[in-house]
C-alpha cells in the first residue's frame, strides 16, 4: 500500500499538468470572433455586416473590404448619379452598340433572367418613368397622358440587346437603365461573396430591405430575419428562417411612397401601364435559397411581384423552385379591414408569423 500511494500522487499531478497545459493551450489559440458595424449607405439606407472573422484574420480589414465593394457597386449602377457608368449611359446617345462594365453586364444579365420570368413585371428600363414621376412629385401635378405615353415608348428591356462581343445595342437610343430593383440585392451578393471566399463561415450583410445570411448567428442558432408591418415599420409580423443560407428581400409601399397633389402612389413603377402599381399590394417579403446570385434574384422578384399582385405572383413563385415569397395586401373596398398576408408553399414551410397583439 506504501508504493501504491506515490504512484497515484505522480499520476494526480501529471494529470493537472496536462489539464493545465491544455488550458493554457485553449486560452492561447485564436478563436473566430464576431465583427459587427453597420452605416448609412448612398441616399440614406441602413446598412449591416456582422461576420464571424476567422481565426488570425483582420476584422477590421474585412469590414473595410465590405463596405469598400458597395460603395464601388453604388458609383458603377446608381442612376441618381451623371457620373456613374449608369448615369453616364443614361446621358450618351446610344445609337451605336455601347460597352458596359462587368457589373452593369451582370446586372443586364439577371434582369434579363428577372424580365422573361415574370412576363415583364421587372424591367430596369424604366428611368423615364421614374424621372416623370419624380418631377410630377416635386410639382404636385400628375403626368398628362401625353407625357406619360412618351416615357413609356422609351421602355423596354425587349429592345435592350446584349452581343457576341460583349457590346450592348439600344433599339431606342434614348432608352435608360434604372436598376433600382435590383442594384442593392446585387451588391449584397457581392459582399457576402467577398467574406465567404475570405474564409467567413457565418455572417449576415444587409443593404435596405436585403440580406444575405448564412452559418450561424451569434447566439448558435438559425438566422431569424424579421418581416416588417408595411403598416407599423417597427413591428413583426413575423420572422422568416432556415438552416440554409437564406436570400431575402422586402419591397414595402412605407420605403418611398410618392406623394402627388395629396394622394399617395406606390414607388414601384409598373412598365406596362406606366404608372405606380397599385397599392393593394403593401408588402412583399421573397426568399431564395439555393444559386448564385441569390439576393439579386430576390430583390428582382419582390420588385416584379408587387407589380403582379398576389394571384399572378404566387402562380410565378410556386412555379420557380427554391424561392418563397408572402404578400401583405389589402381590400380597398374594406378599407377598414386588417390586412391580410398570403404565403406561398415554400415560404410556408420557413415563416413563422408573430402572434396578434
Amino acid at each position: 500500500m506504501m508504493r501504491r500511494r506515490p504512484t497515484l500522487v505522480v499520476l494526480g499531478l501529471a494529470l493537472a499538468a496536462a489539464a493545465s497545459y491544455a488550458a493554457c493551450r485553449d486560452r492561447a489559440a485564436p478563436r473566430p470572433s464576431w465583427a459587427r458595424d453597420e452605416r448609412l449607405l448612398h441616399n440614406g439606407i441602413p446598412s449591416r455586416v456582422e461576420l464571424l472573422v476567422p481565426p488570425g484574420g483582420d476584422a477590421a480589414a474585412m469590414l473595410a473590404t465590405a463596405w469598400s465593394e458597395f460603395e464601388r457597386v453604388g458609383r458603377a449602377v446608381n442612376a441618381f448619379d451623371p457620373a456613374s457608368e449608369v448615369g453616364r449611359l443614361n446621358a450618351a446617345d446610344k445609337r451605336e452598340p455601347v460597352e458596359v462594365g462587368a457589373d452593369v453586364a451582370a446586372l443586364l444579365a439577371l434582369s434579363r433572367a428577372a424580365w422573361e420570368a415574370t412576363g415583364g413585371a421587372f424591367d430596369p428600363t424604366t428611368w423615364p418613368l421614374k424621372d416623370l414621376w419624380r418631377r410630377a412629385a416635386r410639382s404636385g401635378v400628375p403626368p398628362d397622358p401625353e407625357a406619360e405615353a412618351a416615357a413609356r415608348a422609351r421602355v423596354g428591356l425587349g429592345r435592350v440587346r446584349p452581343l457576341p462581343d460583349g457590346r450592348v445595342r439600344f433599339d431606342v437610343p434614348d432608352a435608360a437603365l434604372d436598376f433600382g430593383g435590383i442594384a442593392k440585392g446585387y451588391a449584397v451578393d457581392r459582399v457576402a461573396g467577398a467574406a465567404r471566399a475570405a474564409g467567413v463561415a457565418s455572417g449576415l450583410v444587409q443593404c435596405g430591405g436585403e440580406i444575405a445570411a448564412w452559418g450561424r448567428s451569434p447566439d448558435g442558432g438559425p438566422w431569424r430575419i424579421g418581416v416588417r408591418d408595411p403598416l407599423a415599420p417597427g413591428r413583426s409580423l413575423g420572422v422568416v428562417s432556415s438552416a440554409e443560407p437564406l436570400a431575402v428581400s422586402t419591397s414595402g409601399n412605407y420605403e418611398q411612397p410618392v406623394t402627388v397633389g395629396g394622394r399617395q402612389f406606390h414607388h414601384v413603377l409598373d412598365p406596362a401601364a406606366g404608372s405606380p402599381a397599385s397599392t393593394t399590394v403593401l408588402g412583399v417579403t421573397v426568399a431564395v435559397l439555393p444559386g448564385d446570385y441569390r439576393n439579386a434574384r430576390a430583390d428582382a422578384l419582390a420588385t416584379a411581384l408587387t407589380v403582379l399582385g398576389a394571384e399572378r405572383g404566387l402562380a410565378v413563385v410556386e412555379a420557380t423552385p427554391g424561392v418563397a415569397a408572402l404578400f401583405v395586401v389589402r381590400d380597398d373596398a374594406a378599407p377598414g379591414a386588417e390586412p391580410r398576408t398570403r404565403v406561398s408553399s415554400a415560404m410556408a414551410a420557413i415563416y413563422r408569423g408573430e402572434p396578434p397583439r
